[in-house]
């Protein structure tokens, strides 16, 4: 489906912000859906708004993931690492988002590559109890020199379903294979570690696979 721009202007500093939108196929307005919000990587698309705006028009993917409820891609002004006020921008985002659809609050999805995958983590770890289930893709979880990749973290994760994926020469395999250890020590019964022979690389068909595995788990 084509996506939609959302914008708002940020209570917090009056900028205007926006994320693309999915809608769910054979949308129902009156009906609620699963929320699944999907944060970019640190390129150079989101340096700018117009490039940002104008590149899901320019790449447009055929694919099944999230077909099922909303998909929003946040911009979270830019590459921010999702700290300050690009955590703020998610938080804004999904309030947003929460205004103009009906959303099932028991199946809220977090998930994202690279930067995006650092911030789902660091995201879940302010607010655990919110999210079905968290998609961490080839995330850059040693940000900051591993300052969110220990056991405290992990315990405040522990009941969060967690799904990998990470290609075995990735340089961030490492940090990724860390923070699936650090789940398992703290006693999370529900996680999935897929790697891939490959770099850094993106792949749809990696995204079906971990779409299809968290889209399992509800908050209930």
């Amino acid at each position: 489906s084509t996506p939609l721009i959302i914008a708002w202007v940020s209570p917090t500093d009056g900028q205007v912000s926006f994320t693309w939108l999915l809608l769910p196929a054979q949308w129902d307005p009156a009906k609620e859906y699963p929320l699944y919000v999907d944060l970019h990587g640190y390129w150079d698309v989101p340096e700018s708004r117009l490039s940002y705006l104008n590149y899901p028009f320019q790449n447009q993917q055929n694919s099944f993931a999230f077909e099922d409820g909303y998909n929003i891609t946040p911009w979270g002004r830019g590459n921010l690492w999702y700290r300050g006020i690009s955590e703020t921008d998610i938080h804004e985002c999904i309030g947003t988002i929460k205004s103009l659809v009906h959303i099932d609050e028991s199946r809220q999805y977090l998930f994202g590559h690279s930067m995006g995958g650092f911030g789902a983590w660091h995201i879940a770890l302010g607010s655990p109890d919110t999210w079905a289930a968290l998609g961490i893709y080839a995330g850059a979880l040693a940000y900051d020199n591993n300052s969110e990749l220990n056991a405290t973290a992990a315990k405040t994760l522990r009941n969060l379903p967690t799904c990998f994926v990470v290609g075995t020469a990735d340089d961030l395999y490492g940090a990724n294979k860390t923070a699936y250890q650090l789940l398992v020590d703290a006693n999370n019964a529900h996680l999935s570690f897929v790697s891939f022979s490959g770099g850094h690389d993106f792949r749809q068909e990696d995204v079906e696979k971990m779409y299809l595995w968290m889209k399992e788990f509800d908050r209930d």
